[in-house]
């Protein structure tokens, strides 16, 4: 979040979690409608089971914006007991959010060749 400006950071919110234009399908960027389903790269999605910004299960939903992409490239964590700020930094992170992020992309690595 350091390398954005507030402006962008604003905007983004605004529009994907207040306004739900991703969701509705009418995000647009540049000038052109962003297509969800066209993405194929994978996707891992982490939750804290007691963020208070975010409650777990919102993230179901970038997996059902995203049919392009094959289940086996498609992995959701649900990090127990972890608050919002936790799943991006602290001890849980270190030893247990982080493995997981690195398992992910080795295995989407060999799955990809």
């Amino acid at each position: 979040m350091l390398d954005v400006t507030e402006e962008y950071y604003l905007e983004t919110a605004q529009r994907v979690f207040r306004d739900h234009e991703l969701a509705r399908g009418c995000f647009t960027w540049k000038g052109r409608l962003v297509e969800p389903s066209y993405i194929k790269s994978a996707l891992l999605t982490i939750e804290g089971g007691r963020d208070e910004m975010c409650p777990p299960g919102q993230t179901s939903a970038a997996h059902d914006l995203c049919p392009g992409i094959p289940a086996e490239y498609k992995r959701r964590h649900l990090q127990p007991d972890v608050g919002h700020y936790g799943v991006f930094n602290g001890q849980r992170f270190d030893a247990e959010i982080y493995p997981q992020i690195l398992d992910f992309i080795s295995v989407s690595q060999a799955l990809a060749v």
